[in-house]
């Protein structure tokens, strides 16, 4: 019985659009709390935004994680699409 797969590429690229989606909602949603803190911070008083600034913080760490997983998921979708474009069928053998 060999080992070998063979894993048709549109499946793949399925996966990676869907990742790339899932990232798209995420800084979508990171976008949403950044504008949130921001009225938030409006409102308070000089000693509450102190612990308001530790959390803008924790959120632009976030967000910049967010992107680059998204930037990440954006090229490996944009490859896996050509690739699909590029192969007759769909198959690819992914035997070393």
């Amino acid at each position: 019985m060999s080992n070998s797969k063979k894993y048709d590429a549109t499946d793949v690229l399925d996966m990676a659009t869907l990742i790339e989606a899932d990232m798209q909602w995420t800084s979508f949603m990171v976008t949403d709390i950044k504008k949130r803190l921001k009225a938030v911070r409006a409102e308070l008083n000089s000693n509450s935004a102190i612990a308001l600034h530790y959390l803008e913080q924790a959120v632009d760490l976030y967000q910049y994680v967010a992107e680059c997983r998204l930037d990440y998921h954006s090229r490996e979708a944009e490859r896996l699409a050509l690739e699909c474009s590029n192969i007759k069928g769909g198959e690819h053998d992914t035997t070393p």
